[in-house]
């Protein structure tokens, strides 16, 4: 078990906060004012001023509880411990737990800010296990863990957008087989500019069976 830190709240802020993410699932963020949401949180203008500057500060707060920060420092400080299958699935909990707030968060006004938040935390984190397992210089670490941190915001945007469509662990999935595959050594085949046509690889539902997949 990953011991996650995270500061409690007090009641009074889950409730206004709770009630921002009910307003912000439904309207952009000029129109939801202190009265709108101290109407709707039941509380008045004085306790929401004591709690809090300003609308904008509301949503950095509820940002801020629903980043991935603390459970990326978790995993560092205890990677001697775990393995990195319970890495991933420590990260994948964290956004299944949350899916609401994330969902309305990445799909808001401000959904881009929201999810770029998340990749800084992810590079430093897969910064630390390529230090584990590589000798890099830190321009190669810098390049390879943004690269990765990268391509996993993305699967998290695709996620929260349809997660009818894919489960989180099975984007996991794909980006790692990916970064497994022989997928470049393909395309350059069929790309190779002396006009032979290659056949196009009909690619199935299912993972680990891409055609492209080291064997």
């Amino acid at each position: 078990m990953i011991p996650i830190q995270q500061l409690p709240k007090s009641p009074t802020r889950k409730c206004f906060e709770e009630a921002f993410l009910e307003l912000y699932a439904q309207k952009p963020l000029d129109q939801i004012s202190v009265m709108v949401l101290t109407e709707k949180a039941g509380y008045s203008r004085a306790m929401f001023y004591r709690n809090y500057y300003s609308i904008s500060n509301v949503l950095e707060s509820v940002e801020e509880e629903n980043t991935c920060t603390p459970t990326c420092q978790a995993i560092i400080s205890c990677l001697d411990d775990i393995t990195l299958e319970q890495a991933t699935d420590a990260m994948a909990d964290f956004y299944q737990k949350r899916f609401r707030e994330v969902s309305i968060l990445a799909n808001g006004e401000y959904g881009s800010i929201y999810l770029d938040k998340q990749r800084e935390p992810m590079k430093q984190l897969f910064a630390a296990l390529l230090d584990r397992g590589f000798e890099l210089s830190s321009f190669q670490l810098d390049v390879i863990s943004e690269y990765i941190a990268s391509a996993k915001v993305g699967m998290l945007r695709l996620w929260v957008n349809d997660p009818s469509k894919i489960t989180l662990n099975h984007l996991n999935k794909m980006t790692e087989n990916i970064f497994e595959s022989r997928l470049w050594t393909y395309l350059a085949k069929c790309l190779s500019g002396d006009g032979a046509k290659q056949d196009k690889i009909v690619l199935p539902e299912e993972f680990p069976d891409y055609p492209w997949m080291m064997k």
